[in-house]
């Protein structure tokens, strides 16, 4: 996981500062010493859509579309924490939808990637290694791509908007903080009243009346 997000970290940056003729050494340092806050980032990024999808699914959908970008904000911009997430979200207000058809027609173009030679391989009756050797392949060809995809698609919000200061307030922050909670608070409660039912229904079985086993009187025994 450490690995995965430094090299993230690292293709950014040589994407963003690229025409300052970054290396590809220098990035990886640069990203280093960006791995804790961007970790920070993520884990708030994936507490708060994960307690929105506890609030019936569509809250977390909303979150996951509007704080897609926080990431990016950080690396681009060096704003961190919850007002990365925030500002993420100013970017992509107003243009909500064009942002989720863009991602689906990433996922499909990925999904049709993967699978499609799957199929032709089984057709001409590939041995067994070709697939194997092709899904390594394009998992490591998808993923790099696709974080490049996303953030174009953040680039291309930046130009848009243009620059502008982004102040979030405390409410804004309290509020999505809580939503996140959810997703510790939600399942703590779900599990107890699981216990509890667990509990009362093993009591009411106790507290049945067991019938008495028939014992017969013995015979009385003459002296």
């Amino acid at each position: 996981m450490v690995i995965s997000m430094w090299g993230q970290i690292a293709i950014l940056l040589l994407i963003k500062d690229g025409k300052k003729g970054v290396t590809i050494k220098e990035a990886l340092v640069k990203a280093w010493g960006k791995l804790k806050s961007y970790w920070w980032i993520s884990f708030l990024k994936g507490f708060i859509v994960v307690g929105g999808y506890l609030l019936l699914i569509v809250p977390g959908f909303l979150f996951s579309i509007w704080f897609s970008m926080a990431s990016f904000v950080f690396v681009s911009e060096d704003i961190k924490g919850m007002n990365a997430l925030l500002k993420s979200r100013e970017y992509v207000r107003g243009y909500f939808w064009a942002i989720v058809g863009r991602y689906m027609f990433w996922g499909v173009f990925s999904i049709l990637l993967y699978w499609l030679p799957f199929l032709v391989f089984k057709a001409l009756h590939f041995p067994s290694y070709v697939n194997y050797m092709y899904s390594i392949v394009t998992s490591i060809i998808i993923g790099p791509f696709s974080l490049v995809y996303a953030f174009l698609l953040y680039n291309n919000l930046k130009l848009i908007k243009g620059h502008f200061v982004f102040k979030p307030s405390s409410n804004n922050k309290t509020f999505f903080v809580i939503c996140g909670m959810l997703c510790i608070i939600i399942p703590i409660i779900l599990l107890m009243i699981s216990i509890f039912k667990t509990y009362s229904g093993i009591q009411s079985t106790h507290s049945k009346k067991i019938p008495a086993i028939y014992s017969p009187t013995p015979f009385p025994v003459n002296p």
